[in-house]
């Protein structure tokens, strides 16, 4: 999808998550910071989300 804004980014991760209970989303996106990338999780309605870091 290319680099989109700050705000395309928000707008299509608050439409992703309007399916709450369908699905489960995963954004990630670069940012200025030591790993430069950061990340959100959304999980359907009635999973757990299971966050595993490897080092």
């Amino acid at each position: 999808m290319g680099g989109p804004s700050a705000r395309v980014r928000a707008a299509l991760w608050e439409e992703a998550r309007r399916y709450d209970g369908m699905a489960r989303a995963l954004l990630t996106y670069n940012t200025n910071n030591k790993q430069g990338l950061a990340f959100e999780a959304h999980a359907a309605s009635g999973t757990r989300l299971i966050t595993k870091v490897s080092r």
